[in-house]
């Protein structure tokens, strides 16, 4: 019996490890048909000595000629399928390192903590830059003894070896303090935003003749089910509108926003008016 010391996935860690797999194999697939199309194109010229030229007037030139035309377009598969390749590997490389993601049900707790850091750091460069200007103003008062105990031994440092450059107010930069309150507006929109779209209900799913709009909240995801594979007119209307195929879910889907949302409501009157 093996002990497995380590905890099972989270279905959102499941989830990631199944698309970076997918991607692998997608990888390996188009490798795979580089190598053998590189293969193909080498056996096409298997007949014809190296360098030889093409014998105009003669009984071989349209087979040389054909060999080569088929030689290139071998190659150019080749070369295609390792672009392919080098894509995907490339997209299975991503998968984990963009962040905190809306899909991941521990996203709020996520950001909350991120929002927490951000907000004691945006505290301590404002306390810094206010201790500053109690040392400047009247260095041996009571107010600026108690400012500079607050701080700590790093910071208070800071603030009595800080020399400033006439357009410099404090040793925290304003630039630094502005671009932080940025992102904590930011965080504290993107949780509202995340905690309201968690705890509303989705609208009731969309049945068409063939086809079915879902707001899939667990997976973060407004998806079209079809009957059957769409035909290239209706995949080029997906496509236009943001959704992509998803062979892990077997559904045409985007991200579940405001615009997704409003993405799928155009989709279904066309899709409607085709009917």
């Amino acid at each position: 019996m093996t002990l497995n010391n380590y905890p099972p996935k989270t279905t959102y860690e499941q989830k990631q490890s199944d698309k970076k797999a997918r991607f692998e194999e997608l990888a390996e697939n188009a490798r795979e048909r580089a190598l053998n199309s590189t293969a193909s194109a080498m056996r096409q010229l298997s007949g014809i000595e190296p360098g030889q030229p093409i014998l105009v007037g003669h009984h071989s030139e349209k087979r040389h000629r054909k060999a080569l035309e088929k030689h290139d377009d071998q190659m150019r598969k080749a070369i295609d399928e390792n672009e392919k390749a080098n894509y995907y590997q490339r997209k299975a490389a991503k998968v984990g390192t963009g962040g905190i993601s809306s899909d991941d049900p521990e996203a709020i707790q996520q950001l909350k903590d991120k929002l927490d850091n951000r907000e004691e750091v945006q505290e301590r460069m404002k306390a810094v830059n206010a201790a500053w200007r109690k040392l400047n103003k009247n260095p041996h008062s009571n107010i600026t003894l108690e400012a500079l105990s607050k701080l700590s031994e790093n910071d208070r440092k800071i603030v009595l070896d800080f020399k400033p450059e006439r357009w410099e107010k404090g040793p925290m930069p304003g630039y630094a303090i502005s671009n932080n309150n940025a992102e904590i507006r930011r965080l504290k929109d993107r949780i509202e935003k995340l905690q309201t779209k968690r705890n509303t209900a989705p609208v009731e799913d969309i049945q068409g003749e063939d086809f079915k709009l879902v707001q899939n909240v667990d997976e973060n995801r407004i998806q079209f089910f079809f009957d059957c594979k769409p035909d290239a007119d209706i995949r080029d209307i997906l496509k236009s509108n943001g959704f992509r195929w998803s062979r892990l879910n077997m559904a045409w889907q985007r991200q579940l926003t405001d615009n997704g949302i409003y993405a799928g409501q155009i989709v279904v009157k066309l899709l409607q008016k085709n009917e």
